[in-house]
């Protein structure tokens, strides 16, 4: 991205002094020796409480107010400079890179901000996940999803997450796709899903409805509330490189950028917002039945009419509108029918076993909520019997 000069005084300050948290991220300080945050204004001396103060304000303003720029493509391989420097010119925040096979130290070096570097033995396939965002800090391990995946969790602005994965499935089989989802559904919180981020090359055409790999695909995501954007025939008529995300992800805008002579498969770009978390993520809000049932009696005593009963409940229920909602911490929710396709072996024929799976599911949570109506029905007949 071009970094515009300003004209006016300003007075610059490390980031390597002020953001000690960024250095295990990079790991040195030479690189954050070169880069600087201006603030405007007045030459004024600041003392260091303040100056770090201000600039965490303009690391989330900036987040907050500007969406982030992604791309995603598979280089086929990272082995000559004019990938590299295609990838630079893309000046993009957030970068994800399949089959990048073994790319040459002084290669790497050409991609500034690698955060991530998942190379495979062999020399194939391989994934990297690179940004130059100051903001954009890695607070997890790689949790591998496949022998060419692995996800991370980011934190962004100090104020929210993210889960950045770049994905890269060899062979887009029912099992494969099953298995590197499993991994998620295994190992991120349920919390944490709204906040997922899978892009890159899925070998999955989601244009193919019929395909076992492309059905699966659509069923998992459906049941972990994830969304699918695909910006178009990515690789000879197909759609194969698309983005996964959570519901808390917002995606503005997508285009595909033609790389021809530099690969098979054309890029993804796409405009992202990470919207802000709630409160907390264990604990929710519902209303307190007990003060409200107080409320409203105390009311009724003070009251002569309808209309000062009215007045009155109004006026105590916004003088104690805090009292009438409890936090209560959220129970975990088991998807039963998600475990059941996950756990799908791919050595099933059928091309109606997901739809079986479904059915079976759905037909067994009639029969238990019959049972539950049947036995409500009996009781309410033993209670009214001894009544009378």
């Amino acid at each position: 991205m071009e970094s515009h000069k300003d004209n006016s005084n300003s007075t610059k300050y490390n980031l390597s002094k002020a953001c000690p948290l960024a250095l295990d991220t990079y790991g040195n300080t030479s690189e954050f020796n070169e880069r600087s945050i201006s603030v405007r204004g007045k030459e004024k001396n600041f003392n260091k409480r303040t100056r770090d103060k201000d600039i965490c304000v303009s690391k989330a303003e900036k987040t907050d107010g500007i969406s982030l720029k992604l791309f995603s493509w598979n280089v086929r391989s990272l082995c000559t400079p004019s990938k590299a420097l295609q990838v630079e010119k893309a000046g993009s925040d957030i970068v994800l890179l399949q089959e990048v096979w073994k790319p040459k130290p002084e290669i790497l070096s050409l991609i500034r901000g690698i955060r991530i570097k998942n190379l495979r033995e062999d020399g194939y396939g391989g994934t990297i996940v690179s940004s130059k965002l100051p903001t954009l800090i890695q607070c997890s391990t790689p949790i591998k999803l496949n022998d060419d995946t692995v996800i991370t969790k980011f934190a962004l602005a100090s104020n929210r997450i993210v889960w950045l994965s770049s994905v890269y499935i060899n062979k887009g089989t029912r099992k494969n796709v099953l298995d590197t989802m499993a991994e998620i559904q295994k190992n991120i919180p349920e919390t944490d899903w709204p906040y997922i981020i899978l892009a890159g090359d899925w070998n999955v055409n989601l244009k193919d409805g019929n395909s076992k790999p492309t059905q699966a695909l659509n069923m998992v995501c459906k049941n972990m509330n994830l969304n699918i954007v695909s910006c178009g025939n990515s690789r000879n008529e197909r759609e194969i490189d698309f983005i996964v995300c959570g519901s808390k992800i917002i995606i503005s805008d997508t285009k595909l950028l033609s790389c021809e002579e530099q690969s098979d498969h054309y890029a993804l770009w796409a405009e992202i917002k990470v919207k802000s978390p709630e409160i907390s993520l264990r604990i929710a809000k519902m209303p307190n039945r007990k003060v409200s049932n107080d409320l409203t009696i105390k009311s009724l005593k003070d009251c002569t009419d309808a209309k000062s009963f009215l007045m009155t409940l109004k006026r105590n229920f916004k003088k104690n509108k805090y009292r009438l909602m409890r936090k209560v911490r959220k129970k975990p929710q088991h998807n039963e029918l998600l475990k059941r396709i996950l756990s799908l072996d791919d050595e099933d024929d059928d091309d109606d076993c997901l739809l079986t799976i479904v059915k079976e599911f759905w037909k067994e949570k009639a029969i238990d909520c019959e049972n539950a109506r049947n036995q409500q029905t009996e009781r309410s007949f033993f209670i009214s019997k001894e009544c009378i």
